[in-house]
């Protein structure tokens, strides 16, 4: 049975809307964890995740940019670039072999908790260098979530000691600024965002457990997707309250967080869907549970009496997922 046609849209609407809801599942969950750990101990357990979230990325923007160097300009370079495709205000980048420096003036994580700009971007700028090269550090002596009226960003050899004030002098060459297309700003920003509310969940329930975790968690999820669903239905024109309509909406949100599969049975009372790929197939159960929770606040939206389940779901070790919406079991 063929899939049922998604509205006519754009495919910037469909990236953005991804990207959005990204941020806020990522934000949220970061919140939570402070709420029910605290800031030291949310710090802490993220920061063992940022590392490694650093390490990989220079790893992987080094590969793709052919950085050959180790010094501060080739980190610097491959930097420069990264963030400028997650939507960093950067200013250019002035470096030498020993030193670089930059101020940031925007950031996506402009309104994130203090916790998760020390954790995801101060801790994983140190895993950036750390994967270029052992002698080199990262340092944020001024923060916009601290209240400073901007980020500096230092890349420094370790052995070099520095105040801020003294950067002002340096003998640095601005490192030209590369040209990015929109499509790869919107990819790189959403597999960033993706990555870090996989990593604020997993430290979540490296903290609390996957039960205490997800009993935080769900609420919030099932109240995006209530707003979710509240708000598309009307964008989308989606007429009628039953298990069609409900899908169509879902189908949306499919194509915006770049799920595919095929339906293989619709009626009034019941639809099922295979979906064959999902960027976090690879991720903790605990992602889909998440997700599971947001579209359930879209069924509410739309009919409350009706329900989605995951018959069956990559992220717990199945080859497809398998959703079915169909009226709640009395």
């Amino acid at each position: 049975m063929e899939q049922a046609d998604l509205p006519n849209s754009c495919e910037d609407e469909m990236r953005e809307t991804g990207i959005q809801l990204l941020m806020d599942w990522f934000v949220s969950t970061v919140q939570a964890l402070i709420d029910a750990s605290g800031s030291s101990i949310a710090l802490e357990r993220m920061k063992q995740y940022g590392r490694h979230h650093g390490i990989a990325g220079g790893l992987i923007f080094r590969k793709n940019m052919g950085v050959t160097g180790s010094d501060a300009i080739a980190i610097a370079t491959a930097m420069q670039t990264a963030n400028m495709a997650f939507g960093v205000g950067i200013e250019n980048f002035k470096a030498s072999s020993e030193l670089a420096v930059a101020n940031v003036t925007s950031c996506l994580y402009e309104g994130c908790p203090m916790e998760a700009c020390e954790a995801l971007c101060h801790t994983a700028g140190k895993g950036w260098c750390e994967g270029f090269s052992s002698e080199f550090d990262f340092d944020v002596p001024y923060a916009l979530p601290r209240g400073d009226s901007h980020c500096l960003w230092v890349i420094r050899r370790k052995s070099r000691i520095y105040t801020p004030r003294d950067l002002g002098v340096e003998n640095l060459a601005p490192i030209p600024k590369p040209s990015i297309s929109k499509e790869d700003c919107q990819f790189w920003t959403a597999a960033v965002l993706g990555e870090r509310w996989v990593i604020s969940t997993k430290a979540f329930v490296d903290f609390s457990g996957s039960t205490t975790a997800l009993s935080m968690l769900k609420p919030y999820f099932r109240q995006s997707g209530l707003s979710f669903g509240i708000n598309y239905s009307k964008r989308l024109n989606i007429d009628g309250y039953d298990a069609r309509a409900i899908s169509r909406i879902l189908d949306w949100m499919n194509s915006c967080m770049g799920q595919t599969g095929s339906t293989i049975w619709s009626s009034v009372d019941e639809v099922e869907k295979v979906m064959t790929y999902c960027p976090f197939s690879g991720s903790p159960s605990e992602i889909c549970s998440e997700l599971e929770a947001f579209t359930n606040g879209i069924c509410e939206a739309i009919n409350p009496e009706y329900e989605l389940t995951h018959t069956k779901a990559m992220c717990r070790g199945d080859e497809t997922c398998r959703r079915v919406v169909r009226k709640k079991r009395t």
